[in-house]
């Protein structure tokens, strides 16, 4: 029977065009998804980041050099060897050194950013 034959070729072809329609639109959702970010950073937080990298490196800047290069070293991922290599000092004393820049470091950035607040 034509007729019957014609309606199931429509029907296939709605529903082929559905599938379609359906696997297009999750394709498409799924790529804004992995591509438009869901919420900018809002322009204060933009901000306090920065000053807090500003009072970073200002801190940084106000530590005498050798403990600088010892937060800078170890940061990086240095051994105590290579640091102590680096700096010129005994490689047991490292530890020390580090634990008293890293207080300095930590006192002047809180400074720093107290000043800001």
């Amino acid at each position: 029977d034509a007729r019957a034959w014609l309606i199931s070729v429509a029907t296939n072809l709605l529903r082929d065009e559905r599938r379609t329609a359906v696997r297009r639109t999750q394709l498409a959702e799924q790529f804004n998804a992995d591509t438009v970010p869901s919420a900018l950073p809002q322009p204060d937080a933009v901000a306090e980041a920065h000053e807090r990298r500003d009072a970073v490196r200002a801190a940084l800047e106000m530590l005498p050099e050798r403990d600088r290069r010892l937060l800078l070293l170890r940061h990086e991922g240095f051994s105590y060897h290579e640091i102590a290599a680096s700096v010129g000092v005994a490689a047991s004393s490292v530890g020390t050194l580090l634990i008293r820049a890293t207080a300095d470091f930590h006192a002047q950035c809180t400074a720093r950013l107290g000043a800001h607040a």
